[in-house]
C-alpha cells in the first residue's frame, strides 16, 4: 500500500509539473543597450577580438541587441552591425510575462518577470 501511495504521488507531481510547463509559453526577451561607459565607444568586428575595429559616437540609444556571444553584444549602429563589449555598456532586459490560470490561480509563466505581474 505504501508503494502504491508513493507511485500515485509521483505521478500526480509529474502531471502537475507538465501542466505548469504547458501553461508557460516562452515570450521573447528583449535586451537593449541603454548606456555606454565611454564616448566614443570602441566597436569590434567579431566577438572576442582583442583590438577594436574602430569606435562610434554614443547616440540614438537604446540599441537593440541582435545577438549575444562571448560577452559581446551585436548591435546595429548607423546602419552597420558591430560588436560591443558588454562590460563597456549597460543593458536593460525587458521580459513580458504571459499569464495562465491553473486551477483558478493566476501564475506568471516567466522567470524574471516580477515587474510584469499577472492582472
Amino acid at each position: 500500500m505504501r508503494f502504491a501511495n508513493r507511485t500515485f504521488f509521483m505521478t500526480a507531481l509529474a502531471t502537475a509539473i507538465a501542466l505548469g510547463h504547458m501553461a508557460q509559453a516562452a515570450e521573447p526577451t528583449t535586451i537593449s543597450v541603454v548606456a555606454a561607459k565611454a564616448d566614443p565607444l570602441p566597436v569590434f568586428a567579431a566577438p572576442g577580438d582583442a583590438n577594436p575595429a574602430g569606435s562610434v559616437p554614443v547616440s540614438g540609444l537604446p540599441w537593440a541587441v541582435k545577438e549575444s556571444r562571448a560577452d559581446f553584444f551585436r548591435v546595429n549602429i548607423a546602419g552597420r552591425d558591430v560588436w560591443v563589449d558588454s562590460m563597456m555598456v549597460r543593458a536593460s532586459q525587458k521580459v513580458a510575462a504571459r499569464c495562465a490560470a491553473i486551477q483558478g490561480a493566476q501564475v506568471a509563466a516567466e522567470l524574471g518577470a516580477s515587474s510584469e505581474r499577472c492582472r
